[in-house]
């Protein structure tokens, strides 16, 4: 319920053209904006690394409980696959978003199927050739 409710919300402030922190989103990337929100949400929620990286830049930051790197889309591929087995998702909400003209931020909270506190998560985005690249993903136990 609270994924549907985040990207409904999204999807009406793109459809009123309601500016973010940073300005408004400029109207060649408004619908790549939702549908990207959309994949990421769905790869977290369904823990489908290959979705989710699915084209990330050739390098990508991945930082989970403070400790991370630069990796090849292959390394973090791993990476985020021993994440997700170790703590597989319950939900995933993103409930703000950084946008300006070539880039964005997504923030929001992962809950594991554990019943724990939820963690902090952010992706960070760059416009590249039509589109978006993922360039960083940080994940961080609550209270970082």
């Amino acid at each position: 319920m609270r994924t549907t409710a985040t990207v409904l919300v999204f999807l009406l402030f793109l459809s009123a053209g309601v500016a973010g922190p940073l300005g408004g989103v400029p109207p060649a990337y408004a619908q790549q904006d939702s549908t990207m929100l959309v994949q990421v949400q769905s790869a977290f929620q369904s823990a489908d690394v290959e979705a989710l990286l699915h084209g990330a830049a050739e390098r990508v930051d991945v930082v989970i409980f403070g400790k991370g790197a630069s990796y090849s889309r292959a390394q973090a591929s791993l990476v985020l696959l021993d994440f997700f087995r170790r703590n597989p998702p319950r939900d995933v909400a993103f409930e703000q978003q950084v946008l300006a003209e070539d880039r964005r931020s997504m923030i929001g909270h992962y809950w594991g199927a554990d019943g724990g506190e939820p963690m902090a998560i952010s992706v960070r985005m760059r416009a590249r050739d039509e589109g978006w690249q993922i360039r960083s993903i940080r994940i961080e136990r609550r209270g970082r």
